[in-house]
């Protein structure tokens, strides 16, 4: 099971599994209980990947399912999507609005963020791009310890 420390670390999940969890997230307010179906048609994908990711949620704590039935998030599982969901919703403004990418590729970059980067480098960039969007700065580092370089990303269409 991932930790409970939601103020130090990134999740334990991928950008993919992460989708499946807002996806999850998502049908779970129309029906507490979400069939492997819906989640295949809400991703547009094969039955078969939702199992393997199923299982991956489950294994986690993320999730709960009996046999051949519906899956359920849990407590956990509830609380940490919904903490994600606005992470990736914060990060894919930023994206969209103040790096010009378009909606499938800023939510792509947002997953990834919310998924890899711990929870004070996203909270620094979206950040940032508020004092960016309000005529500050608009080259942002981004220190990537476990890279072990600096990046620097920089607004489109602006000068840096």
């Amino acid at each position: 099971m991932a930790d409970g420390n939601s103020t130090s670390s990134s999740t334990s999940l991928t950008p993919s599994t992460l989708r499946y969890l807002l996806v999850i997230l998502k049908l779970s307010k129309e029906s507490a209980q979400v069939s492997s179906r819906s989640i295949a048609q809400a991703l547009n994908v094969k039955p078969p990947s939702v199992c393997r990711v199923v299982e991956i949620l489950l294994r986690d704590g993320y999730i709960k399912k009996e046999p051949y039935g519906k899956v359920e998030l849990t407590a956990f599982g509830r609380k940490s999507a919904i903490e994600l969901n606005g992470r990736v919703r914060r990060l894919q403004y930023v994206m969209l609005h103040q790096l010009g990418l378009s909606g499938e590729s800023g939510l792509d970059a947002a997953l990834h963020f919310a998924a890899t980067l711990d929870i004070k480098a996203q909270h620094d960039m979206v950040m940032h791009a508020a004092d960016c969007m309000k005529g500050g700065d608009c080259v942002m580092p981004l220190n990537l310890a476990a890279q072990g370089e600096e990046n620097i990303i920089r607004r489109v269409g602006g000068t840096a």
